[in-house]
């Protein structure tokens, strides 16, 4: 059997199982219109001899399923624990200039990272689409490998159509960066295009969560690094007075104060994220971890360094903007349950 037919029968639903590999449940789902007068661009690299697939599958308690399958050829690619298996996160988007009108990789034409919580709705952090227009970006789902054009799922590609920021973003201080890039056209359904679930309050301090995303390895790092295979990181969450603690130890001063919309992870040396990796994700397990199933609790900000000992990551509090997420949703005619779950 071929590796991908093989691979395409785990996706099948199986009503006795308590891990459900949602992502790739052949569902339909009607998207709302955004605008009448833009064109979607739609690039699929993908068999022309397979029927177009349907679009992401989107309902209530539907999201936030890793697709960690058996792919054992690729999975023995992956040797470092620094990065993360293919499948492993479908909801991980690329944020890139749409003078890019090539599938190839540019550093360059690479914005950050965000997050797909609806078929056509993109979470990320206002600061990396600051100044952009909606005519200047698309979005890229399904990417794991950037060096890599021969995967056995292809990359998507869609236009924005809106950018929708918090009104009270403040770009100095990177203040409620959230942003949300409403999308030309509906990505379609894919063992590596998936949803995210969206958390609606930060679980505990100590909690384990991952960060992913193509930015680079190290401080000082030459551009040219970002990209390749998508890489990952496991955090811990951090209490909101340890964080501020620990941030006013550095260049920040003691006078340094916590907004309520930022939240931290992190702080063991050499483990963090990194320049590039802005917007990307933050999620945590529902439930049973065995389960593979996410949600995200937090956006990629900034950073003192990266990695270094004591030292925490900043990211955007993400449950402190559900609710406004889903008030410019539901402005736009679009359902909200594609990023609900229930434990």
């Amino acid at each position: 059997m071929h590796l991908k037919d093989k691979y395409a029968d785990r996706y099948k639903l199986s009503l006795g199982s308590s891990v459900l590999l949602i992502n790739a449940i052949l569902v339909t789902v009607e998207a709302a219109s955004i605008t009448n007068d833009v064109k979607p661009d739609v690039a699929v690299r993908s068999n022309p001899g397979i029927k177009e697939p349907p679009v992401v599958a989107s309902g209530p308690n539907l999201c936030g399923y890793s697709n960690l399958g058996d792919l054992d050829s690729i999975r023995d690619r992956v040797q470092e624990k620094e990065h993360a298996d293919f499948l492993e996160y479908p909801w991980m988007i690329a944020l890139l200039r749409r003078s890019l009108n090539t599938s190839a990789w540019s550093h360059s034409g690479y914005l950050g990272g965000g997050t797909l919580i609806h078929p056509r709705v993109v979470l990320t952090a206002a600061h990396k689409v600051h100044g952009l227009k909606a005519e200047d970006m698309k979005c890229r789902a399904g990417e794991w490998d950037t060096l890599n054009t021969d995967e056995i799922y292809g990359h998507q590609e869609q236009n924005v159509a809106k950018i929708v920021r918090h009104p009270d973003f403040y770009y100095d201080s990177i203040l409620n960066s959230v942003a949300l890039l409403f999308l030309a056209a509906p990505f379609r359904q894919a063992p590596n295009v998936g949803l995210a679930c969206l958390g609606p309050q930060l679980p505990p301090a100590g909690t384990v969560c991952y960060s992913s995303g193509w930015g680079k390895q190290k401080l000082g790092a030459k551009d040219s690094e970002i990209g390749g295979m998508l890489k990952k990181v496991e955090l811990p969450l951090l209490s909101r007075s340890e964080c501020q603690a620990r941030l006013r130890k550095t260049r920040l001063s003691n006078y340094f104060t916590l907004h309520e919309s930022l939240m931290c992870a992190g702080g063991e040396e050499g483990k963090d994220t990194c320049a590039g990796d802005g917007g990307s994700p933050l999620v945590c397990h529902i439930g049973d971890p065995s389960h593979q199933r996410f949600a995200l609790y937090g956006m990629v900000a900034y950073g003192i360094g990266c990695g270094e000992d004591g030292v925490p990551g900043v990211y955007v509090d993400a449950p402190h903007f559900h609710t406004w997420v889903q008030e410019k949703m539901r402005e736009e005619g679009l359902s909200t349950e594609s990023f609900m779950f229930i434990e």
